[in-house]
């Protein structure tokens, strides 16, 4: 079996950990991005709005929001490039995370 090769790669914090607050009709609610307990999927959006939750897992108009609004990038150097400047993401300037992968 061949030996591995440890690589670092940078992602962006809000690629795996977001979290804010979008004032709705009824008050406020909480739209996180990161990782979902107990689905098919590692990763996910979810809200604190009654939409969200009696929705089946489809996107609600507060998620709907948050993505248009460029608030979380999402940039991961393995798929978009460009390297992190003094800690920063290069898309956002929000701090990288260093992820270490065995290829």
């Amino acid at each position: 079996m061949p030996d591995f090769t440890i690589e670092n790669y940078y992602v962006c914090q809000t690629a795996e950990d977001f979290q804010t607050e979008v004032k709705g009709s009824k008050g406020a609610y909480k739209v996180t991005y990161g990782i979902v307990y107990g689905k098919d999927t590692m990763y996910g959006w979810e809200c604190t709005c009654k939409a969200f939750q009696f929705g089946k897992g489809k996107p609600c108009k507060h998620i709907t929001q948050v993505k248009a609004s460029g608030e979380r990038c999402g940039w991961m150097q393995q798929f978009d490039g460009d390297e992190p400047k003094d800690g920063k993401c290069p898309k956002c300037g929000k701090p990288v995370t260093v992820v270490r992968v065995a290829v």
